[in-house]
């Protein structure tokens, strides 16, 4: 098990490589020092990898929140990765380009229509919309 003071002085060396924590989630670090937490996990017979964010922006155990909530949507049989690609979309979706002009307006109960509902989604299977 990985202490946040691990995570913080693990060196660059100049190649990847990963300091596991176990359950599938690991620190990678990058060949330029930077450290990212990832979630190594099968859904379908197939190995997949779930970008959790920066070692900045979670400590360990927030690390081990997300990796959790996350093996909660794989027992329901949800791929986390689709359900992450559908959140950035409706988030997009709902987010409006002012400068280029709408094909078509959306009233402001419109907006806070999609912006409910993709904070309800989200809620549901306890994730943030925002960076993972």
């Amino acid at each position: 098990m990985l202490t946040d003071q691990e995570v913080e002085d693990a060196p660059n060396t100049g190649k990847p490589y990963k300091i596991y924590d176990g359950k599938g989630l690991h620190v990678f670090v990058s060949h330029r020092g930077s450290k990212f937490w990832r979630l190594k996990y099968r859904i379908g017979g197939k190995e997949r990898l779930l970008s959790i964010g920066s070692t900045s922006l979670f400590t360990v155990e927030e690390a081990r929140d997300k990796a959790a909530s996350t093996k909660k949507l794989l027992a329901e049989g949800i791929d986390p990765a689709v359900m992450k690609r559908e959140i950035q979309a409706a988030r997009a979706d709902s987010a409006i380009d002012e400068s280029k002009g709408p094909a078509y307006k959306l009233t402001e109960k419109d907006k806070a229509l999609a912006d409910y509902i993709v904070d309800q989604m989200a809620a549901r299977f306890g994730l943030t919309a925002g960076p993972f």
